[in-house]
């Protein structure tokens, strides 16, 4: 699996983002989506571990329509702690069907300037 993306938190920071991880489930889709997670989380939050569940809407006009549940996953010395940081849940349109439970690991980074790759003025 993969995602991209930007993230906004509630204290006005962005950043970008890259998902890497696996599927163990059904199915394959492409689309984009929304997500909310929980009030307190930070941008910082998100780099690290995650674990969630994807799966699609029954119903003839829900078809396109899949849902997903989330949180993160920090590794202890003794435990695992879940959802300690951010738990969220989304919703995506696309292509395809998919049912599964998902890990993943989240890079952030930070877009390069439009001065960089949109170069005004430059023929």
């Amino acid at each position: 699996m993969g995602d991209m993306g930007v993230i906004f938190d509630s204290y006005g920071n962005t950043s970008n983002y890259f998902t890497i991880g696996f599927v163990i489930g059904y199915g394959a889709s492409a689309g984009t989506g929304f997500s909310i997670t929980t009030d307190n989380a930070k941008i910082n939050d998100f780099s690290g571990y995650s674990d969630g569940v994807l799966f699609q809407l029954p119903g003839k006009f829900l078809k396109n329509v899949s849902t997903e549940v989330y949180a993160n996953l920090t590794p202890g010395a003794t435990n695992e702690y879940f959802g300690d940081k951010y738990s969220g849940g989304g919703f995506n349109l696309g292509v395809g069907k998919v049912y599964g439970v998902y890990h993943s690991y989240t890079f952030l980074f930070i877009a390069p300037p439009p001065e960089i790759w949109c170069r005004p003025g430059r023929r």
